[in-house]
């Protein structure tokens, strides 16, 4: 089942906890328990980006109202992607 959760990190567009449990008929929570056992593993990383206040484009009419939260993503790592070769 691990690798059923790695496999659909690698194929969502945006990460999403209930796509995935849906997509798996697994629980939101087993889902989670997968999630920290790939970071733990390190099938996957977790990269915090850059914040809004950051960037300095100033191009956006709605800049004025842009927050500083940071946007993260999850990143297959190069040994989650020969773990998810090996699999085809």
């Amino acid at each position: 089942m691990l690798k059923n959760v790695l496999k659909e990190l690698s194929e969502i567009r945006v990460f999403s906890l209930p796509l995935i449990a849906k997509n798996l008929n697994i629980s939101e929570s087993l889902v989670e328990e997968f999630i920290e056992q790939l970071y733990r593993m390190k099938y996957i990383v977790e990269d915090e980006g850059c914040s809004a206040s950051e960037v300095k484009c100033g191009c956006c009419s709605y800049k004025s109202m842009c927050t500083s939260t940071s946007v993260k993503t999850i990143s297959i790592t190069e040994k989650g992607k020969r773990l998810l070769e090996s699999l085809k």
